[in-house]
């Protein structure tokens, strides 16, 4: 009975009708331009390449470390890695971190364009005003014309921030925890560091 009167709530029917205004949207948008279904596939040849690249690039950074034997009468071996090498290991690990993010964010990035290109192009008989196919190639064109530093020093800033990210979200929900278990010495630990509401907010950036 609370369940039903809760959704006949005046805030949970604007919340369902949104809903189900962004979902049919959605559907519409996808049926207009069925390209919009090999976005993924994209992203995932994308990656494909790049990280084939890089591991390959690994493989033969690793192949470059000097054979020691672990002693003198001793058949085992193992590498050594001058530090010029174990330079370039750290940067080709740190690329291939970064690469991640790139895809990711090309990704999201070709997606947003596309909704955005099919929103605001004005209906017309209850059909799109020129509008054209293909819209994620399209995407990923402008993308590679005009916005690719953008994005990549976008996903430089997540890469960065991200373990930052991943603690205040273990700590916010630690903290959470914590008010709910009413335990005072979780609480004490949980507020020891911060204000709980600031953690949840960096956690949500």
């Amino acid at each position: 009975a609370v369940a039903f009167r809760l959704f006949c709530s005046g805030d949970a029917q604007i919340a369902v009708s949104k809903a189900a205004g962004c979902i049919e949207a959605a559907c519409e948008c996808i049926n207009q331009d069925l390209s919009l279904l090999s976005e993924p596939l994209i992203a995932l040849l994308i990656k494909i390449v790049v990280f084939t690249t890089l591991f390959g690039t690994i493989i033969l950074l690793a192949t470059c470390g000097a054979p020691k034997r672990l002693g003198p009468n001793s058949v085992r071996r193992h590498f050594e890695f001058s530090t010029e090498l174990r330079f370039y290991l750290t940067y080709v690990i740190f690329m291939m971190c970064w690469m991640e993010e790139l895809c990711r964010s090309m990704s999201q990035y070709v997606l947003a364009w596309v909704t955005e290109r099919w929103y605001f192009t004005p209906y017309v008989n209850d059909v799109k005003l020129e509008w054209h196919r293909n819209a994620v190639c399209k995407g990923y064109v402008h993308l590679f014309r005009k916005h690719l530093g953008t994005v990549a020093i976008g996903s430089l800033s997540i890469m960065l921030f991200r373990p930052l990210r991943l603690f205040l979200k273990v700590y916010s929900l630690f903290g959470e925890h914590a008010f709910e278990s009413r335990n005072p010495v979780l609480v004490c630990i949980s507020t020891s560091i911060c204000c709980l509401p600031c953690v949840e907010l960096s956690a949500k950036l």
